[in-house]
């Protein structure tokens, strides 16, 4: 898709959206304080990989593009077989999640496991 939104959640169930976003990358400055992370997309679609840069927020940590949607946990509102949505975050650019047919407003979340200070979401669209 062309369009997209984040998302994000202290826990997984309220959402709030943080962007509106359009292409592949979506950058936040300051950074902003996430553990959930959730992509809405308006129709269709299907992700290669998402990547989530950002840090711990320990003062004096500089490394940012780290990827932190690495192998975490995911879950979608559809996927279609065999595009499981683990392999959005499966680090392989050669696998992909993709929505099912049907699905009106498809999404799919990364639980990074812990709060971190994310400075850009980047989507590799199939």
């Amino acid at each position: 898709p062309s369009h997209f939104v984040l998302q994000t959640a202290p826990d997984g169930i309220k959402w709030t959206t943080v962007a509106s976003a359009a292409g592949a990358s979506h950058g936040f400055n300051p950074p902003i304080l996430m553990q959930w992370l959730r992509v809405v997309c308006p129709t269709a679609c299907s992700i290669r990989e998402l990547t989530v840069h950002g840090q711990e927020p320990v003062a004096g940590s500089t490394s940012s593009r780290v990827n932190l949607a690495l192998l975490r946990p995911a879950l979608a509102s559809s996927q279609s077989l065999p595009q499981h949505v683990s392999r959005m975050t499966d680090g392989f650019i050669t696998t992909s999640w993709a929505s099912a047919a049907g699905d009106l407003k498809p999404w799919a979340w990364v639980d990074l496991l812990k709060v971190y200070s994310v400075v850009e979401v980047e989507v590799l669209w199939c």
